[in-house]
């Protein structure tokens, strides 16, 4: 087997040096009201992994994610993960956001609710100042469950996406709610 981190053999997804490298991300408090809990710092080995799954795919490094993420859920909810622009998603083949709810929902028998709908094109993140970063425009596909809601995502930078979502499903006469935000890996911002 490989290391997801390093590439060199080994008999574990990450091995020991590469794990050494993940820090645990403190959670972010996002407008006084949305509780972010993300698993690693994206540095070192946790940013390889999360590039790993969001650019080429990797099916080990997605489960990988997910198991670390089942651990900061709380007991109830329904996952809506936060879509990626369309194409994108066609360009590399995935939907990480969608991908890691998916795997976190089979290991957490949570439901996933894949309500929101991403713009048709969006221009990459990756590398902007935080004053060049804009947030996407979701629309809603369908209600969302009347139920509480866990936003999940593969990386946090500044929060915008994650608080655009809340936004977007916010509505004073639904019994929906935003409880809380999970991702994979949070930024340093």
């Amino acid at each position: 087997m490989v290391c997801l981190g390093c590439g060199r053999w080994d008999k574990t997804d990450l091995c020991r040096a590469c794990g050494t490298t993940l820090v645990e991300a403190p959670d972010r408090l996002l407008d006084s009201d949305l509780l972010v809990r993300s698993c690693y710092e994206h540095g070192g080995a946790a940013r390889r992994l999360i590039h790993a799954f969001k650019y080429r795919g990797s099916d080990r490094a997605g489960w990988l994610l997910a198991r670390a993420l089942v651990c900061l859920l709380p007991p109830a909810g329904v996952l809506v993960p936060l879509p990626r622009a369309s194409w994108r998603t066609i360009s590399y083949g995935i939907d990480p956001a969608f991908e890691l709810a998916r795997r976190v929902g089979s290991l957490s028998g949570l439901q996933v609710w894949k309500g929101l709908s991403p713009p048709l094109y969006k221009s990459g993140q990756a590398g902007r100042s935080r004053s060049q970063r804009d947030p996407p425009i979701f629309w809603l596909k369908s209600e969302p469950p009347a139920t509480e809601l866990i936003l999940i995502d593969d990386v946090i930078t500044t929060g915008r996406t994650l608080l655009r979502a809340q936004q977007t499903l916010a509505h004073p006469t639904r019994a929906a709610r935003v409880v809380m935000a999970v991702t994979a890996t949070a930024t340093r911002d």
